[in-house]
C-alpha cells in the first residue's frame, strides 16, 4: 500500500510540552493527518514493513528519528495499521523538496513474511 500525504510531519521536540502534555501543534497535526488518511485503506497484519520518505524544504536540518514516532502513532489511530508495535522492519529517508512545492511524506506499507 502506498500513501502520499501532503503534510509536514513535525519533530517530536515541538509536539510535546515537557514530557507530559501534547501541544496545540500536536493536536493540529493529528487532526490534519487523520483527515488525510480517510479512505486510504488499511492493512490488517501483525507483521509489517514500512518505508517512510520525508520531502522537506530544510532537509539537512531535520532529524528523521524525531518525526517517525508521531507519524506511526497516527497510522494506528487512523486504522491504517493495527498497531505500530507490529512493524517488524522500518526504513526512513529524507529528500530535498523544492521551496515552491509543499512538503509531504510518502509511506509504503506492506505485509512482511518472515
Amino acid at each position: 500500500m502506498k500513501i502520499l500525504l501532503p503534510i509536514t510531519v513535525p519533530s517530536d521536540n515541538v509536539l510535546w510540552q515537557g514530557r507530559r502534555f501534547k501541544t496545540k501543534r500536536y493536536k493540529d497535526f493529528t487532526d490534519e493527518a487523520l483527515w488525510l488518511l480517510q479512505g486510504k485503506g488499511s492493512i490488517d497484519s501483525k507483521c509489517l514493513e514500512v518505508h517512510i520518505v520525508y520531502y522537506w524544504h530544510n532537509w539537512m536540518l531535520r532529524d528523521v528519528s524525531n518525526a517517525q514516532k508521531s507519524l506511526l502513532d497516527i497510522l494506528a489511530k487512523a486504522g491504517t495499521i493495527v498497531d505500530d508495535r507490529y512493524i517488524m522492519k522500518l526504513s526512513v529517508e529524507k529528500r530535498k523538496q523544492p521551496k515552491d512545492l509543499p512538503e509531504k511524506v510518502e509511506l509504503n506499507i506492506n505485509e512482511l513474511t518472515l
